[in-house]
């Protein structure tokens, strides 16, 4: 292959193929990120102690910067680390410490860092948990990585949570209300409902809720607002004694009462069942809603699927097979499990295309079949076909053979030139605006290691300039 997709740059580098000799295009590495592509955030230098980085997020601000956050956990330690790139990639030395930030916990031992969102404004905000369990704490970041004590009490917002489950923070883009969504057991049935907080920034109160769904379980794992300030969710759906099936809905407010409305569900029972309800919602730009799932195939293949909704309860016809995909990413031939694929995010492109990011789980030869990770990318063209010009066809560095399939790309996050990382996971995913790139950001072991330490890595890849900036 002349093009072998997203991360064909490492194995070029490890072969000594000086970066700026190779073609560098979409799928690629941008090579005026970080380097070659790819930052390292290691928050050791204020941290004190080289840990473990968990569950981290990052996202764009209206600027091109990327900000990112984790909970970071050192030897008798453990809080809260901050981030800020440059647009090329670089750590912002107006943020923080040289561009990282990190806050120690007084409750280590039950610290949690959940998510990382930014507004249309350029506000970030963060929720954790500390100490109480049944209290999620939201707060405001101001520009240099401080917390902004101009929103709610001294900057945080604490909010008890009727979620037992919580799985996203979104911001409206009309009002600025900070959502977080999720689910919890209804008290009578057991059975799971949407649960949501919604934070007016205006006012400084909170609303939340539990929605009861009659007869069914209902787990939001993603959501995402649209333009217009409607919110759109996805997960786990399943009625009594049925298989589990995702699902694509919708919350509105009216007054202090909120509402769902399922839009649809998506079935993988016939030949294969979901393994992964992916965290991966997104909307064209005609505001159709696509979801992302992981499936268990049958024979150890590995397969990731979407659906496309052209309105309520209807998949759209131009759109794969009946509205649904189901395409093989990865050999099964090293599989140690594909239930332990999964998809941490998605972007609708604006070509009309969809990219999944995520990883993927394989036993490694080279290390006597210990098992592995690496991230991988899936990109399908707008009719819901995988795009034949992307991946295909990657080994992993150092190891000889192949798993991607055609339309995926799966690699380490990081530079593997000498000993190559045991586990790298993709775990959020942003689109980059007016370009088509998109920065994949997880956590990596550092390469010979086989537990701790983990950095923060964030890598941005390159999307089909060919479109004018104005349809973005």
């Amino acid at each position: 292959m002349l093009r072998t997709g997203v991360l064909h740059m490492l194995i070029l580098a490890s072969a000594c193929v000086p970066f700026g000799d190779a073609y560098a295009g979409s799928g690629d590495l941008d090579p005026v990120f970080g380097s070659g592509g790819i930052t390292i955030v290691d928050f050791t230098p204020l941290s004190t102690a080289p840990g473990t980085v968990g569950s981290p997020s990052t996202d764009l601000d209206p600027r091109g910067r990327t900000w990112g956050a984790a909970t970071v956990v050192g030897v008798g330690t453990r809080g809260l680390g901050l981030t800020r790139l440059t647009r090329d990639g670089q750590l912002d030395p107006t943020f923080g410490t040289l561009g990282i930030r990190y806050t120690a916990s007084d409750q280590p031992a039950s610290f949690q860092f959940d998510a990382l969102r930014v507004d249309r404004d350029g506000h970030a905000y963060v929720t954790y948990e500390d100490g109480d369990p049944t209290v999620w704490h939201v707060c405001r970041l101001a520009e240099d990585g401080s917390i902004d004590v101009s929103y709610f009490d001294a900057g945080c917002a604490a909010v008890p949570m009727p979620i037992t489950n919580f799985r996203a923070l979104v911001v409206n883009p009309v009002d600025g209300n900070v959502w977080l969504l999720g689910s919890a057991a209804h008290t009578g049935s057991l059975l799971l409902e949407p649960a949501v907080v919604e934070i007016d920034t205006a006012t400084h109160s909170v609303r939340s809720a539990r929605i009861p769904v009659a007869g069914a379980n209902v787990d939001i794992r993603a959501a995402t607002f649209s333009s217009t300030g409607v919110l759109f969710v996805t997960g786990a759906y399943a009625t009594i004694g049925a298989n589990r099936d995702a699902f694509a809905g919708s919350i509105t407010r009216a007054g202090n009462g909120f509402s769902f409305q399922l839009l649809g569900s998506v079935s993988y029972n016939v030949g294969a069942t979901l393994a992964d309800v992916g965290r991966c919602i997104a909307l064209t730009a005609s505001d159709k809603v696509q979801i992302g799932v992981a499936i268990e195939a049958g024979g150890g293949a590995i397969e990731w699927g979407s659906a496309r909704f052209s309105a309520p309860d209807t998949l759209d016809p131009g759109y794969g097979i009946g509205g649904k995909t189901a395409e093989v990413i990865a050999s099964s031939q090293y599989a140690v499990s594909n239930d332990e694929s999964a998809i941490a995010g998605c972007v609708a492109q604006r070509d009309g295309g969809f990219t999944l990011a995520g990883n993927h789980r394989f036993a490694d030869p080279a290390a006597a079949d210990q098992p592995g990770a690496a991230f991988a990318l899936h990109r399908l063209r707008s009719d819901g076909t995988a795009d034949q010009s992307f991946g295909g066809d990657l080994a992993l560095p150092g190891v000889g053979y192949s798993l991607a399939f055609a339309g995926t790309a799966i690699d380490y996050l990081r530079s593997a030139a000498s000993a190559k990382p045991r586990r790298d996971i993709a775990l959020s995913i942003s689109k980059v605006p007016h370009s088509g790139a998109v920065i994949v950001s997880g956590v990596s072991l550092r390469p010979g290691s086989l537990s701790n330490p983990q950095d923060l890595v964030i890598v941005r890849v390159l999307g089909d300039e060919i479109f004018d900036a104005t349809q973005e």
